[in-house]
């Protein structure tokens, strides 16, 4: 039968595999391309304008009960309730008024970056099913107690893992749940794909958070500069099609304790970032908090790439 693959993030209890458990080929083909969508830090240009800007788009968007008692209440008390709220419950409360909005408008936009990019900054990793071992250190005591206590192994915990849901899915049943002017503030808060995660001006980077290494996405604009583009799944911002982010992570995420079914994908059976925290965000973002200590490792990583690009047929 040969050796099937999970792909997870630990953190969330989620994996990819809606196809079910696959062979690490199958994986390239078919999961790979969510990765970056699940981790890429979005810009929210609503609420990076200018107050005034803000209040502006807010007459025309915002529901109006300014008469609310909850309008009257001390910011003390308010930030009480908040603190007692799901997250989701935070972004509609303020949307709930022009007055609870511009209160907790940076709350809003740290909830939706948040769910947005669910899978920023997640332990990640792509367990085979011969697997006994894990890599050091990555679980908490607490973890690595349940694991003991039930007699596992870290593949059989992420096996029974939820499916993953995309920002896309996640934008699509909030609207769809709200309504009237609720619309349009969603509308004016989100914008298009393309606002969230700009093409022109910035560098993308995948970040490995617990390394201090990072790739940056030149290489994969020039490998794929003269793939065939699908329709269905177009390239802008941090989602380079066929080769992008996503095939670095899983070249350097796999974990086994076997070689057979890794072909020319991976780089060893123990992938040097299985279990690490990952993102992908801008250079420029990342050069705002930058520390010398961190690495740029593009070249070598755009090397082990290209062979699993060339393993799995992904470029003509």
């Amino acid at each position: 039968m040969g050796q099937h693959w999970v792909l997870a993030n630990i953190d969330k209890g989620e994996r990819t595999g809606r196809n079910g458990i696959l062979k690490l080929r199958a994986i390239v083909h078919s999961d790979v391309s969510v990765l970056p969508r699940l981790m890429s830090i979005p810009y929210l240009p609503f609420f990076e304008a200018g107050a005034e800007n803000i209040q502006q788009d807010l007459k025309c968007a915002a529901t109006t009960v300014e008469q609310s008692c909850l309008v009257s209440l001390a910011r003390e008390v308010l930030d009480n309730i908040v603190e007692f709220l799901d997250p989701m419950d935070v972004v509609c409360l303020a949307m709930a008024c022009k007055h609870l909005f511009l209160t907790y408008k940076d709350n809003v936009k740290a909830i939706l970056e948040k769910n947005l990019s669910p899978w920023a900054g997640g332990r990640l990793i792509c367990l085979g099913d011969y697997a006994e071992s894990r890599p050091d250190g990555i679980l908490t005591t607490e973890e690595e107690a349940e694991l003991v206590h039930h007699n596992s192994t870290l593949y059989d915990c992420v096996g029974d893992y939820s499916d993953y849901i995309t920002p896309i899915e996640f934008i699509m049943q909030r609207i769809l749940r709200s309504g009237g002017d609720q619309d349009t503030l969603w509308a004016c808060m989100i914008g298009k794909e393309s606002d969230l995660w700009p093409t022109e001006g910035v560098i993308w980077i995948l970040r490995n958070l617990d390394a201090k290494e990072y790739v940056r996405q030149d290489g994969f604009n020039k490998l794929c500069q003269n793939a065939p583009r699908s329709p269905f799944t177009p390239s802008f911002g941090p989602f380079v099609e066929p080769v992008g982010f996503g095939c670095a992570i899983v070249s350097k995420i796999c974990w086994t304790d076997d070689p057979s079914g890794t072909y020319g994908i991976t780089n060893g059976m123990h992938g040097e970032w299985a279990g690490n925290r990952l993102d992908v965000t801008t250079l420029e973002r990342m050069e705002e908090g930058f520390e010398s200590s961190w690495k740029d490792v593009s070249t070598a990583v755009m090397e082990q790439v290209k062979r699993l690009a060339d393993e799995c047929g992904l470029l003509p």
